[in-house]
């Protein structure tokens, strides 16, 4: 499978922009529905209530927004830094308000003139909690934008071919992707694999995440995204052949694992003479279109396969100084003292008869902390991955000193 493009929409509603990277925050792609359209009750105004929106190309810009619209002038959006906050909500039926900042009457009047309502435009300047905790199935907290549900949303390409069959077999035209407003558009797996994704770690790259579950799809698809024109398809399409448990599901939700809220990675490192060890975990990341695409892990090789290296890497004083701070970094600092243990053991193991065994103690340790942290398989894996890769590169100078 490939990562084969990648979508934002910077204000909930609003046309698509295409990437060819995107930096992933912990609430989804910067600069991802992070600006909404509300009513005079503060509830957001979405293509579910007006299909104009489609009309409106935003382009996020450093320290704010573009507008633009056809028979409108640009309007440049500064984000709001002062004023009260306004409680507002996703949707007129959502419990829980969120506190956002107005972004002033010049972009109220526009978006009033293209929608044909008066509206106003609000910023989130920092995600919070919009759902109650029985809304999903995955709760993630506050980890998620002005988005309907979950941080990001992935489609795949050969499950809309499946769609596009059915559509020509009961003679309507075929939809393009854009009708289902993805984030990730996979391609190379069977058609509806996603189904089975839910619940499972995922990877693309060195990105992990979270499968959710699948999406509930609604009158949006119906909308041609470049014109407003809504017809019945492929919502109808969707109720003969995909309605499962009375939800008509597309596509599947995403949640960052690297970029969750529950723990921060240090950001130590160490220099190597001539070689900089790099920092591990950041709490963004970034995908590329084109890139590796998503992968799903089997943890008790992620287990062998990372004992065997780090007790490999052992022997080498510098490489270990390094990933022991990872190590102790990622699986805190029990692991870190017993990896130190390890090395201390095989100082006094001239023949290696004690590697072996380190080596089986490592893995039936590792595999027990995966079965209680199963979000750590991606990180576990990458790690392993570059230590194996800097023992290569060193096998043939290794230097005596930091630097």
């Amino acid at each position: 499978m490939r990562l084969t493009s990648i979508h934002t929409y910077p204000v909930k509603g609003c046309h698509r922009l295409d990437h060819d990277g995107a930096l992933v925050q912990p609430w989804g792609l910067a600069g991802d529905r992070r600006w909404m359209v509300v009513d005079a009750a503060g509830v957001g105004v979405t293509q579910r209530e007006t299909t104009r929106l489609v009309g409106l190309r935003a382009t996020v810009r450093p320290g704010g927004l573009t507008l633009r619209a056809d028979g409108q002038p640009d309007l440049d959006v500064p984000e709001p830094t002062g004023g009260d906050p306004v409680p507002v909500r996703t949707f007129r039926h959502r419990k829980i308000p969120v506190p956002a900042l107005p972004a002033g009457p010049a972009a109220d009047a526009w978006l009033g003139e293209l929608l044909h309502r008066p509206v106003r435009l609000v910023w989130l300047a920092r995600p919070a909690r919009h759902l109650a905790v029985d809304e999903r199935d995955h709760d993630t907290g506050d980890q998620v934008s002005f988005a309907d549900a979950y941080p990001l949303l992935l489609a795949n390409s050969a499950s809309l071919d499946a769609l596009n069959g059915w559509l020509a077999e009961a003679g309507e035209q075929a939809v393009p992707m854009a009708r289902f407003r993805p984030n990730l558009v996979v391609d190379g797996a069977p058609a509806w694999a996603e189904d089975d994704w839910a619940g499972r770690s995922l990877r693309i790259g060195d990105l992990l995440l979270r499968a959710a579950g699948p999406c509930d799809r609604c009158v949006v698809t119906t909308t041609d995204q470049e014109t407003g024109v809504r017809t019945k398809e492929p919502l109808r399409t969707l109720g003969r052949h995909r309605n499962i448990r009375q939800k008509l599901l597309f596509g599947l939700h995403l949640v960052p694992v690297d970029s969750g809220p529950a723990r921060r990675r240090s950001h130590r490192h160490r220099t190597l003479t001539g070689q900089v060890l790099p920092r591990l975990r950041p709490r963004s990341m970034i995908v590329e279109s084109g890139g590796d695409a998503m992968v799903a892990l089997h943890q008790p090789r992620v287990a062998w396969e990372a004992a065997r290296v780090l007790v490999g890497a052992t022997r080498d004083g510098d490489l270990f100084d390094w990933l022991s701070v990872q190590v102790g970094d990622l699986l805190g600092p029990t692991c870190q003292e017993s990896l130190e243990r390890t090395r201390d053991q095989l100082r006094h193991d001239p023949d290696g008869t004690r590697a072996s065994v380190e080596t089986g103690l490592w893995r039936a340790r590792l595999e027990d902390v995966l079965r209680t942290r199963p979000g750590l398989a991606g990180e576990l894996q990458s790690l392993a991955t570059l230590t194996a890769g800097l023992q290569k590169e060193r096998a043939g100078h290794r230097p005596s000193m930091l630097s």
